[in-house]
């Protein structure tokens, strides 16, 4: 896959790489041709150029030239600026290995204008700029096009003011290239001469804090970067396939020889040595894995000058992970004029996932406490730009009071705001509430697999993996065949689901932590997940005799009142309801952890209410439902639109509110016949709200007309798109009927004491 930028210079990249063939298209020849670009545009003399920067070079200057004109003329045809497309064509080429082991995400041009837009108005007069990753200088040679408006100006600032670090020289003279072209023109080097001793070659995390001051007293006045986004630590597969072997992410490990367990050993030595080093200065870095973009964040913030500006693209961790809590607690109390523009991937500004989001980080260093909102936007990539669609301001002591921890909830305008709020206040954190749970990754699925057996094997459990559990099931996927991503897995219909693990493994095999609980009812959940996802939390009841892998963490959990089974079922019902999805959405980006579990807010339930009492009745009969032959899809529905309705109840949300959170939820009902004129099935949202008005007493005839409109055409709700087909091949009917089914039957008195 391709990033958008790619393909834009798709022919320019094939142009460069014909006219470097002879030369052996090496990354010393590509930077020779695009110094003779910037000849060409500034009306340098070329060898003089290369005489005051000196260098290796491949091309002669002639070759250089001709070619560079070939090149300059194909540029002008893409919408990117010189200056930026230089620097995009610049970037090393790197395969995948080397791009996340470097978490090298190159800086789109886009995301590289709107960072130097919004950073060019809080410029210092006279201050230093330093891009600490500089890597071909996108985001400087941005920052001069947006802070200037002459060439004399550029020059001015390139020649006082810029400074980059880089620990690659090819990439700082990259930089010079960038920063060159932004001067059209001008054929004197003295702005670059005066450049060359603020290009700094080494790791900057490594810099002495005396340099630093040296090259800037008392501090930068900006500090603007993309810093590499990945965790400081070694991978097995990435080893293994920088040595050549051949394997897909999840196989089994097997290593081939007694070399590549050493080389991984002394990497991770060197690895804990340089950890130990930068973490002498580097003081916000709080739990987890180290990350590299969380050291250069806080290296920013060392130096910046006071009233600094920090101008930075880092990945949505930042807002919402355990691990940068130290991090945005200076943010919050200590950045003034703080915005947070959320991004994601859809626009392809990297080749990755399109669900993969990021941020812009924009904030003034103070040393008082800022009392200015935090600014939440949302940037939508066109092909030429970023534009700022809806926005919300958090006052920080609103989100003192609703987030402890202060991850910053991704809510779009003020009603999502004042609705997640409601929520919020009137529920309490899953952690430290009158809730008790004890979480747990029963084995590993890296680190225990040497235990693992096949099925066959007797007197074994089966391992539950992430993939088998859905809402309400812990059975919806059976194994087929194949290992790790390349695996094959069955969708079984509820009913008529049973236990097909890929892996089994012996009761003496489990540790004696995890022993006690693998003979009793749990919940669990699989953490892996999307916040763009069809549903986020996916949560099931693990029934005794099976273990979990490591990406189903389970629960056992205790509430006043209620039985341990019943506090199992209560909490399965109101994890896998819609407002409590809608609360985990805004909260978690690819995965759900201990951390964002014990930080969202669950409804007050109490023994004495009715409604706790529908809610477990309802979650056993779901459950229950598993491996009951013959239940109707549309009797689970009805089940599930109850449940969701009193979780709605319990946090006191109006219809109006409720059909606002569903908003959330697009890709529901895939797979399920639409009214006749309308793009998508709606099915879910109108039997749960047909059932909320029931219950609250609201009007129900628009709801009642929808549904029995989408029931005749043989819609069913809360059927996940996986699943659609098995309901279609069954034949089961849409009847919502249910004093007939003998599931409703049974919590029918206890729904009917609530007005359900």
């Amino acid at each position: 896959m391709r990033s958008f930028e790619q393909a834009l210079l798709a022919p320019v990249h094939e142009l460069i790489e014909e006219r470097l063939a002879g030369a052996g298209a090496s990354p010393r020849a590509r930077l020779d041709l695009l110094e003779a670009v910037v000849a060409h545009e500034c009306g340098w003399d070329l060898a003089a150029f290369r005489a005051a920067f000196a260098a290796e070079r491949s091309l002669s200057v002639e070759v250089a030239l001709a070619g560079g004109r070939l090149v300059r003329d194909l540029i002008a045809l893409t919408p990117m600026p010189l200056p930026l497309a230089l620097a995009a064509l610049a970037h090393p080429v790197l395969d995948r290995s080397e791009q996340r082991r470097a978490g090298a995400y190159y800086t789109d041009f886009r995301l590289a204008s709107l960072l130097a837009r919004d950073a060019a108005p809080h410029l210092i007069p006279g201050s230093k700029v330093l891009d600490p990753a500089s890597g071909s200088g996108m985001l400087l040679g941005a920052l001069v096009m947006a802070a200037t408006d002459s060439v004399a100006a550029a020059s001015e600032l390139i020649s006082n003011s810029i400074c980059a670090a880089d620990m690659s020289t090819e990439s700082l003279r990259a930089t010079r290239i960038t920063l060159a072209a932004t001067m059209p023109g001008n054929a004197d080097l003295a702005p670059l001469l005066k450049l060359e001793s603020r290009l700094l070659s080494g790791d900057s995390l490594l810099r002495p804090a005396y340099e630093w001051e040296r090259i800037s007293p008392g501090g930068f006045g900006l500090v603007i970067a993309n810093p590499p986004w990945e965790k400081v630590k070694v991978s097995r597969h990435e080893t293994l396939v920088e040595r050549g072997v051949v394997r897909h992410y999840g196989a089994d490990y097997v290593f081939v020889d007694d070399e590549l367990r050493m080389a991984v050993n002394a990497e991770r030595r060197r690895i804990a040595s340089y950890l130990e080093e930068v973490s002498l200065s580097a003081t916000r870095q709080g739990l987890g894995d180290a990350d590299l973009y969380k050291l250069f964040l806080d290296l920013a913030i060392r130096v910046s000058a006071p009233r600094g500006q920090l101008a930075l693209l880092v990945p949505a961790g930042l807002i919402r992970s355990q691990g940068t809590k130290a991090l945005r607690e200076f943010l919050v109390e200590h950045a003034d004029s703080l915005e947070i523009t959320v991004h994601d991937n859809r626009a392809r500004y990297f080749a990755i996932d399109t669900r993969f989001k990021f941020l812009s980080l924009n904030a003034t260093v103070t040393g008082s406490r800022p009392t200015t909102p935090i600014r939440l936007s949302y940037g939508r990539g066109t092909p030429s730009g970023i534009d700022r669609v809806d926005g919300v301001e958090i006052e920080r002591d609103d989100l003192r009071r609703l987030r402890p921890d202060l991850t910053i909830p991704e809510v779009r305008r003020e009603s999502g705001w004042n609705l997640f709020s409601r929520i919020s206040k009137r529920g309490t954190p899953l952690a430290g509430g009158t809730w008790r749970f004890e979480y747990m990754r029963e084995v590993d699925m890296t680190n225990d697999r040497g235990s693992f057996v096949a099925n066959t094997v007797p007197n074994t459990m089966p391992v539950l993996e992430g993939r088998m559990v859905h809402q309400f099931r812990s059975q919806a996927k059976a194994y087929q065949h194949g290992t790790g991503r390349a695996s094959l897995w069955q969708p079984l219909a509820i009913g008529s689901s049973y236990t097909m693990a890929q892996f089994h493994i012996s009761a003496s095999d489990v540790s004696d932590r995890a022993t006690p609980r693998i003979e009793r009812v749990r919940a669990g959940f699989c953490d892996i997940t999307g916040q763009t996802n069809e549903r986020t939390l996916l949560a099931a009841v693990i029934p005794p005799g099976v273990v979990c892998g490591n990406k189903v963490p389970t629960l056992m959990l205790e509430h006043p009142g209620f039985t341990e089974t019943e506090a199992v079922m209560l909490w399965v019902a109101i994890a896998n309801s819609v407002p409590i999805d809608w609360i985990a959405r805004r909260l978690v980006t690819t995965s759900i952890n201990r951390f964002h579990l014990a930080a969202l807010p669950f409804p007050v339930t109490d023994p004495s209410d009715p409604r706790s009492a529908a809610l477990i009745a309802a979650a056993q009969e779901i459950t229950d439902a598993e491996l009951v032959g013959g239940v109707m899809p549309s009797a689970v529905a009805s089940i599930r639109a109850t449940i969701d309705s009193i979780v709605a109840d319990l946090f006191g949300l109006s219809v109006d509110e409720f059909a606002q959170i569903f908003e959330d939820f697009p890709l529901l009902d895939r797979g399920q016949p639409r009214l006749p004129g309308e793009a998508r099935s709606t099915i879910t949202r109108d039997l749960a709200l047909h059932t909320h008005a029931l219950r609250t007493g609201a009007p129900t005839d628009g709801w009642e007309r929808r549904l029995r409109a989408a029931e005749e055409l043989g819609a069913v709700a809360y059927v996940p798109a996986e699943h659609a087909g098995l309901v279609r091949e069954a034949g089961m009917p849409a009847q919502r009927d249910l004093i007939q089914s003998s599931i409703f039957a049974r919590i029918a008195p206890t729904a009917a004491s609530i007005g359900v």
